[in-house]
């Protein structure tokens, strides 16, 4: 799915990244885009404390 719309999701709290939230579940995928490779950079779990940094 996030091959063909790298822009889903909202846009990141860290620069640069894009958030996928999972619906009905807790979790929340940080990504990034970069000459048309996707990055996951974690899983995290919503109700954990959001890293400064990946």
């Amino acid at each position: 799915m996030l091959r063909q719309h790298p822009g889903l999701g909202r846009p990141g709290r860290v620069e640069a990244t894009r958030e996928l939230v999972i619906p009905k579940l807790p979790f929340i995928i940080p990504c990034t885009e970069k000459n048309g490779i996707i990055s996951i950079l974690r899983i995290l779990h919503a109700s954990r404390r959001w890293p400064e940094s990946f």
